[in-house]
């Protein structure tokens, strides 16, 4: 609508609370909605008293929300009405709570209208989910009474504790993948700079730790993936050295046909090898002129000093071959002397006897399948077949150190 002159402007109407009078009373208090209220001016309100407008600044004056009329009232004077104007048709400044949401159209908040100076933004009633920038450049994000995430220049940050959750995270236009703290993944898969290729891993860098059980199969590990350089040599160094195998115990072999390793039980390492071939041999020897003797009745005894052989077959098929070579001499009578070799346990592997007090050169041999991968100990003993002071002795031949007491065994592959 156009207006001849100045155009009204909205002003902010109030009608105060009815007064009662009081005789002899000029002064009283201006209340709206029972609370005090202060005019603009004496200007900025319509008084009625006895159905008569009065002239404001002579008729009445107000101080703050005190009105005082020129004269005391008396018992039946009627105060009608008091009409606030407001600031000149103005809205002025609205009271708490009156403008509600109802009342706001438009854009009425921008960025340059807005502006909480640092202060905390409340967002939910409880007053624990807010934000606030009261650190410059930095906005901090609190929800459910914790700072959950901060944002700074070009960075996000979620605070510990606080998960970022995403369906999708899609790179930039600049088709470069996305970062994932200096990893690359693009197009459903690492970047090639970053993949875990061979020119990646640095010698030793993957450790056992680092790898759960079973992880790394046969099938995920490409052929020459892994070089010869790449291969520590603890992993076998590293490990108790075995002084027996057993036939079901596993061995690794390279197939040459088909340029690969294999495993193999020694049974079959032995049985592929062929039988006969001399696998280890153990000697033992001594010189001197008396190296031990038994006085035992009917009943084999170990030599005082005589020499002994250990062996530790590689499998339970082996052949043990022993040799033993001496001379003997009994003393006290010619009923005769017997020699023979034993195992550890004493078991009889084989014996001879002679008769006579003379010197004997004596050899003895047999081909012994110790049934073990254990360690094995032979020896010699001996016995004479009456009593009486008789004794057995076994020596190297007087005193020439040429003449040895000589044990031998040989193991020889089934």
């Amino acid at each position: 609508m156009a207006y001849i002159g100045r155009e009204p402007q909205i002003g902010n109407y109030q009608i105060c609370d009815a007064i009662s009078v009081v005789n002899g009373q000029a002064a009283y208090t201006m209340q709206v909605g029972s609370v005090n209220v202060i005019p603009e001016s004496v200007n900025h309100m319509i008084v009625s008293l006895n159905g008569v407008i009065q002239k404001p600044g002579s008729s009445y004056t107000i101080s703050s929300s005190t009105i005082t009329f020129s004269s005391n009232l008396a018992t039946g004077d009627s105060i009608d009405f008091i009409y606030l104007l407001g600031n000149v048709l103005d809205l002025g400044t609205p009271s708490d709570s009156t403008i509600t949401s109802a009342k706001l159209s438009g854009n009425l908040i921008t960025p340059g209208t807005l502006d909480v100076n640092g202060q905390e933004l409340i967002l939910d009633a409880d007053a624990d989910t807010s934000i606030t920038a009261d650190t410059d450049d930095q906005i901090d994000i609190k929800v459910a009474g914790a700072d959950d995430f901060q944002i700074t220049a070009n960075t996000l940050t979620a605070l510990s504790g606080s998960t970022i959750k995403a369906d999708t995270i899609a790179e930039t236009t600049s088709a470069n993948g996305v970062a994932v703290d200096g990893l690359t993944i693009k197009d459903g898969k690492l970047n090639t700079n970053d993949s875990v290729v061979t020119a990646n891993i640095t010698d030793a860098n993957v450790t056992s730790a680092k790898i759960a059980g079973d992880a790394i199969t046969a099938a995920k590990i490409a052929d020459d993936a892994i070089s010869e350089e790449h291969l520590d040599v603890t992993a076998i160094t590293g490990h108790t050295a075995e002084t027996s195998v057993a036939d079901g115990d596993l061995v690794v072999i390279h197939d040459a046909s088909a340029s690969a390793l294999r495993k193999m039980t020694v049974a079959n390492l032995v049985a592929n090898a062929g039988g006969g071939k001399v696998n280890q041999v153990i000697v033992a020897a001594q010189s001197g002129n008396s190296v031990g003797s038994v006085t035992s009745v009917g009943s084999y005894a170990d030599f005082s000093n005589a020499p002994t052989i250990a062996i530790t077959p590689s499998a339970s098929t082996s052949k043990v071959l022993i040799e033993f070579t001496a001379i003997f001499s009994a003393g006290g009578s010619s009923n005769g002397c017997d020699v023979a070799i034993t195992d550890s346990s004493n078991n009889l592997i084989t014996e001879t006897g002679m008769y006579g007090t003379r010197r004997h050169g004596l050899t003895l041999w047999a081909l012994h399948t110790a049934n073990t991968t254990s360690e094995v100990t032979y020896k010699i003993r001996g016995k004479v077949n009456s009593s009486g002071g008789h004794h057995l002795y076994l020596d190297s031949g007087e005193s020439n150190p040429e003449r040895k007491t000589f044990f031998k065994a040989t193991e020889i592959l089934a």
